[in-house]
């Protein structure tokens, strides 16, 4: 019987999946099924006390709900933070260890309004519906769909039985069997995301899923989890950020000890333990704290209750807090709502993770958290210092130096000002998934400026305009592990002039060697054409080193080369690799799936017609506005052309930049500068597309010949 793959929880985006496998385990053995009207209570009660709980949820009219529903609960469209409030009052609930690192994860939502899996409107026995939907939630929590023993014929049944119920579609069915099985199950949409869009159509049937389900299995063997990531990072902004609170431990800080063992913060304000956490609006907050300081100025008024709206209402789970100490500035995750901690002056308290990192001195000076203030966001500057620290952003956004005592800081807006073609959404999934995954691919048909966006992400990465932390190579058949990790290679001997083999390293090792002795950068090694090499060859151990979790000196291995200064050998985790594929190269094969997992891919298209394109030759050139829509509309009918052809498909397409004039313009007339593009860099281009058919190249390519002055 085929195991479940394990989960590395020590990546903090995938730290919500063992909560998730264990809420299906209890809800399955310790017979829920039977217990269905405490679980509607639950949930009533959950939302009677503040929890954000959908209303659809916490109204529910009968005492009968299925599993999925009840997952439903904490996963239909809400913040991180308000997520993470269920999932913490649930895990106390049904005494599980929460297991989550990180608030901030990506599960395909509900995705509509009612969350409800189950109609129990119409006028029929709804019951039997929510027994068939216990059945699925139990087939799927433990099915493994790729293997030996796996009942097709059973899952296709319980799949189109579900779906006869009106509102459940395979999207939103599909994206709760993600949630307790994410190992082996994915949303249609995330399927269909690993393809080119518009490609899956009929889906909805569960002979139909299961399909795509092994189709996505066999184009991206990488386990779901990760894909379901990169295709929502690659389609989604992220969640906000979290906000970062300074919480002083008491008057004189005789609290912070107490605070840190107990893993807390608290507050007291005089207010003879009054138990906060059921307060809802600021309103009924300085309504309580009048009635305890009637004498107070209405100045201390509206400051303390200011701070106390801050603690009670406006600090969320998955925020941070700082806490100043004598020596240094502890620092955690907030991972509870107020509650009332009666045998404490300071009753009013939110549990914190202090993070380990809280064991390193975090020096925040004493000028940048304002005194005699007790709760308070902290300035930008702090925020940007904490959120490092727990590695929430990982970015270096300090200004630098380019070495001639200029200031070289790189930012979205300097990278489209560049020319990429690229809007600021589709920068910020690429670099989302760069840090997220080290490694990045950028794929597509010639023209559309891989190499040169991928320097330009370099820049972004690492914040600065710097070629120092930046290192080449271009792959080609003949090159070689030697070539690039290292190896032993000719030399002469001065002595005896005889030849030797010495080892040497190569540019990878030496990239390598730089980034440990610069922990605090980012290096970052291009690679062009990286699927002309034989990449199994050219990696070699590389291969498990260069996964996003394996950049720890636990996994270093022995080189197959030992030099002095790599015995035992890691990559840094401040190194990333930046490759280029062209996927319209006939001599390459494509890349094998072990390394294939080890990176995000970024398709980039060529950008005629699109708005990015048409207004950067209307404003950045002179060239004539006929002719600007003359290439635009001739180049889109082409490369439909190209699709649609059995012999080539839309990664033979041609890219724009061959259609980008020089800044000054041509040297010659615009005709000229068009009719030497197409003569002479189309339609070669063309002909060994079409080598076979050169009647077709040559067609083609005198459709593009210009007809204006």
């Amino acid at each position: 019987m085929s195991t479940r793959r394990e989960v590395n929880v020590n990546r903090p985006e995938h730290s919500w999946i063992p909560f998730y496998r264990e809420l299906a385990r209890t809800l399955i053995e310790d017979g829920w099924r039977e217990r269905q009207p405490e679980l509607v209570g639950m949930l009533k009660e959950m939302g009677a006390a503040g929890l954000p709980v959908p209303k659809p949820l916490r109204e529910l009219p009968v005492d009968h709900i299925d599993p999925f529903t009840f997952f439903a609960a904490f996963n239909s469209k809400m913040s991180s933070s308000h997520r993470a409030e269920l999932i913490l009052d649930l895990a106390r609930r049904f005494e599980l260890e929460d297991g989550l690192k990180s608030v901030v994860y990506y599960v395909p939502d509900a995705r509509f309004d009612n969350s409800i899996f189950f109609n129990w409107n119409e006028q029929m026995d709804y019951t039997d519906r929510i027994q068939h939907h216990w059945d699925t939630f139990e087939f799927v929590s433990n099915a493994n769909p790729f293997g030996d023993r796996f009942d097709s014929a059973k899952f296709v049944d319980l799949v189109d039985r579900s779906l006869d119920v009106r509102g459940v579609r395979i999207s939103k069915l599909s994206s709760a069997f993600y949630w307790i099985n994410p190992e082996r199950f994915l949303q249609r949409e995330t399927i269909n995301g690993i393809f080119e869009p518009n490609t899956l159509k009929d889906t909805d049937t569960g002979d139909a899923y299961l399909r795509l389900l092994r189709s996505a299995r066999g184009a991206d063997p990488r386990p779901f989890f990760e894909i379901n990531d990169e295709v929502y990072l690659r389609d989604h902004d992220p969640s906000p950020l979290p906000k970062v609170w300074m919480v002083r431990g008491g008057q004189k800080r005789h609290a912070v000890q107490e605070f840190l063992v107990q893993n807390r913060v608290g507050i007291a304000f005089d207010l003879q333990h009054v138990d906060l956490s059921t307060i809802g609006t600021k309103r009924e907050l300085r309504k309580v704290y009048q009635e305890h300081h009637p004498h107070d100025s209405a100045q201390s008024v509206g400051q303390n209750v200011s701070q106390l709206d801050d603690f009670v209402l406006n600090v969320q789970i998955g925020d941070f807090v700082v806490m100043p100490g004598d020596e240094q500035t502890h620092h955690g995750m907030v991972i509870s709502r107020p509650y009332l901690e009666k045998e404490s002056p300071y009753t009013n308290s939110r549990k914190i993770r202090w993070s380990d990192a809280s064991k390193q001195k975090l020096l925040i000076p004493s000028h940048l958290l304002p005194p005699q203030i007790t709760v308070r966001i902290v300035s930008d500057e702090v925020q940007q210092t904490v959120l490092r620290a727990n590695g929430i952003i990982r970015d270096d956004a300090s200004v630098k130096n380019d070495g001639n005592g200029e200031k070289a800081e790189y930012d979205i807006t300097a990278m489209i000002k560049e020319d990429v073609f690229l809007n600021t959404q589709k920068i910020k999934s690429m670099l989302r998934l760069l840090r997220m995954k080290k490694n990045l691919i950028l794929q597509g048909p010639p023209g559309v400026g891989k190499t040169f966006i991928g320097r330009k992400l370099a820049y972004l990465l690492m914040g600065e305009r710097t070629e120092q932390r930046i290192t080449s190579v271009q792959f080609h058949q003949a090159y070689s592990y030697e070539d690039f990790v290292g190896g032993f290679r000719p030399a002469v001997d001065e002595d005896s002039g005889q030849m030797v083999f010495e080892p040497k390293d190569g540019p990878f090792l030496e990239v390598c060697e730089k980034a440990q002795n610069d922990p605090e950068n980012k290096h970052v090694v291009l690679i062009d054409e990286i699927n002309r090499g034989n990449l199994s060859r050219v990696f070699g151990e590389l291969l498990m080193l260069i996964e996003a979790d394996k950049r720890k000196p636990e996994f270093g291995v022995k080189l197959q080369h030992r030099t002095e200064k790599f015995d035992t050998f890691f990559v840094p985790e401040n190194v990333y690799i930046i490759g280029t594929m062209n996927l319209a190269d006939r001599s390459l094969t494509g890349m094998n799936v072990a390394m294939r997992r080890r990176f995000g891919f970024v398709d980039l298209e060529p950008q005629f017609g699109k708005k990015v394109f048409t207004d950067w030759l209307r404003d950045k050139t002179m060239m004539p506005s006929a002719m600007q829509d003359d290439i635009n509309a001739k180049m889109q009918a082409l490369n439909t052309t190209i699709a649609k052809d059995p012999s080539l498909d839309h990664n033979y397409a041609v890219g724009h930049s061959f259609f980008c004039p020089p800044p000054d313009g041509p040297s010659g007339g615009w005709k000229e500068w068009y009719a030497d593009v197409i003569e002479y860099e189309i339609r070669p281009l063309l002909r060994e597309y079409w080598f076979d058919a050169p009647d077709t190249a040559n067609r083609e390519a005198d459709k593009l010949l210009p007809d204006v002055s």
